[in-house]
């Protein structure tokens, strides 16, 4: 039973995500498994993890978040959403509540769909806490 409800969970995760889909996760309840990218994206992902690239990435995020205490990008890697839903990234540095995040999605007009920080085990970057926002 227990790898049929893997292999399920494996089939939801490989179609793009609507808005009800991405509604069953926020910052109470991550997703518990990978979330799916599009081949070519995840590719791309795999291709840069553990390079030089990836850790000039997290070089520049810490650098920025040294003038600002958020950082607020689009996902370079962005999980396979339908089409009209972005997929970003909020970096920050110190504390940062869900209520000062959907704070600050409100004051930059972002009209966030869900969040949620992924669990340390689904992280490719564990040394900057982030967000993960879905929005149009």
């Amino acid at each position: 039973m227990k790898k049929e409800i893997e292999s399920l969970k494996n089939f939801i995760s490989l179609k793009k995500m609507n808005e009800n889909e991405l509604k069953k996760f926020d910052w109470k309840n991550p997703p518990t498994y990978r979330l799916s990218r599009k081949k070519e994206v995840q590719k791309n992902y795999d291709n840069t993890i553990g390079t030089q690239k990836h850790y000039d990435f997290i070089e520049k995020i810490k650098q920025k978040l040294e003038q600002e205490h958020i950082v607020f990008e689009p996902n370079e890697y962005p999980y396979d959403v339908r089409p009209m839903i972005k997929h970003s990234c909020l970096w920050y540095k110190g504390d940062l509540t869900p209520d000062d995040v959907i704070n600050y999605l409100i004051s930059k007009n972002i009209y966030y769909i869900t969040f949620f920080e992924n669990d340390m085990k689904n992280r490719s970057i564990k040394t900057i806490r982030h967000y993960h926002i879905f929005h149009y």
